[in-house]
């Protein structure tokens, strides 16, 4: 097993963002900062692995494996798309028989009382 890649990866991108935290601090003196702190740790990860990849990334189709997946899937598919619209359809309903100002006078109150009971 070579494990040099995979160190080299999480280092560089490590030190990358260490050393851009504080001047980006710095600079917008906010939360943003720490928003671009992570947005440049998944790109330089992103962009590491890249360089050290021992093949080229790229998409393929082929008609067996698709047929093997789908198989092999169709149950998982079927069971997400039923347990989104468990959890999302009341959503869905109250969206479509309700105009949006209506809306907006249910989710206030919810908005105001819900993080007042999460401390």
């Amino acid at each position: 097993m070579k494990f040099g890649p995979s160190v080299w990866v999480d280092v560089s991108s490590n030190v990358l963002v260490m050393v851009a935290a504080l001047p980006l601090a710095l600079w917008l003196r906010d939360y943003s900062a720490m928003l671009w702190v992570l947005v440049l740790q998944s790109a330089a990860v992103t962009a590491a692995s890249h360089c050290v990849a021992e093949r080229h990334y790229g998409w393929a189709w082929d008609r067996r494996y698709a047929r093997k997946i789908l198989a092999f899937g169709w149950p998982l598919i079927v069971n997400g798309l039923l347990m989104f619209l468990i959890f999302e359809g009341d959503r869905f309903v109250i969206g479509a028989a309700n105009h949006v100002s209506r809306r907006l006078h249910i989710a206030w109150p919810i908005s105001e009382y819900i993080p007042s009971r999460l401390h």
